[in-house]
């Protein structure tokens, strides 16, 4: 593997990509709201990760 394809598996963008597709195989109980769980996993990523980089 070479070191920029190694980087481009650890960018955020490609964890959040890997991310997503996780969150979407939890079944969401609830469908028909106005924020889908998905969104709100995600947010919950970024809003931890702000907090790690001292964003928060």
């Amino acid at each position: 593997m070479s070191s920029t394809s190694f980087r481009k598996h650890l960018s955020m963008p490609m964890m959040l990509k890997k991310m997503r597709a996780c969150f979407e195989r939890i079944p969401d109980p609830i469908t028909p709201r106005n924020l889908a769980l998905l969104q709100i996993l995600l947010s919950a990523v970024l809003v931890s990760e702000a907090a790690v980089d001292g964003g928060l």
